[in-house]
């Protein structure tokens, strides 16, 4: 039997694992700019991973009517974004780390998190069509 929440869990899982690869690769980039951009890189990056998994964990909760559900999700999106705005804040303001890396990393996180929701989806087409 397909269970919807287990699918949507293990999908989430597999996107944020795929951001944060691909945002540790991309920081390899900022090394010879020196190692402050590359870890600005790594923070702006895991902190949308971080966003992203904490955003899944509370929005598939289990199964529930249609508005808790709606809810868990602004919840989700919310709690993702003020921990986003918060760690962006202690890395700027403690940790001195220069801002357009972190930027960088955080927009390039957020996108490979999409792009790998579309990855997945074009591997699931593919095994569909393939099984007919």
């Amino acid at each position: 039997m397909l269970n919807p929440i287990a699918v949507g869990r293990r999908s989430a899982l597999r996107a944020t694992l795929i951001e944060f690869c691909t945002v540790g690769l991309f920081a390899l980039l900022f090394l010879p700019f020196g190692g402050k951009g590359a870890l600005a890189v790594l923070v702006g990056g895991g902190a949308s991973a971080l966003g992203h998994l904490l955003a899944a964990r509370v929005a598939l909760n289990g199964i529930v009517p249609a508005r808790v559900a709606f809810a868990q999700v602004v919840l989700g999106s919310v709690l993702k974004w003020i921990l986003l705005a918060a760690v962006l804040m202690v890395a700027l303001r403690v940790g001195h780390l220069p801002p357009l890396p972190m930027l960088a990393g955080l927009v390039f996180g957020i996108l490979m998190y999409l792009m790998s929701f579309h990855w997945q989806a074009k591997q699931q087409a593919a095994r569909v069509n393939r099984d007919r």
